[in-house]
């Protein structure tokens, strides 16, 4: 069989778990303070304004470092192109000129023209 509550057993859980509930808040109620609502309001505006100021901030912080970034970036491609710059000119010379093809030759490879003499040192 199962076990059937009565109309009182059920009623007297209800009411004693209700008033258990009404008197803890109660409770609760008279020790807090009661608080306007345009405070709460102003509460929120103000939460609301911190957070707005704080992802400014971030924000400029990121943009900063972006510029920085952007800067840095900009001297790396101005210094590689005046190695290019340099490079060509160079590769045009050794095109173009022939005493100085022999004299990069001459460094580069370790000739030695007809007319020098080697001497060896210690």
């Amino acid at each position: 069989m199962k076990p059937v509550a009565n109309l009182y057993s059920v009623s007297y859980s209800q009411t004693s778990a209700q008033t258990a509930g009404v008197s803890v808040w109660n409770r609760v109620v008279a020790f807090a303070p009661t608080i306007p609502s345009y405070v709460w309001l102003g509460m929120i505006a103000l939460a609301g304004l911190l957070l707005a100021f704080s992802t400014m901030v971030r924000a400029r912080e990121k943009a900063n470092l972006a510029q920085g970034a952007r800067t840095y970036t900009q001297s790396l491609v101005a210094s590689a192109n005046s190695e290019n710059a340099a490079l060509k000119e160079r590769t045009y010379q050794l095109r173009t000129n022939v005493n100085a093809a022999a004299q990069v030759a001459q460094a580069q490879l370790h000739h030695v023209r007809a007319n020098e003499i080697v001497i060896a040192t210690k």
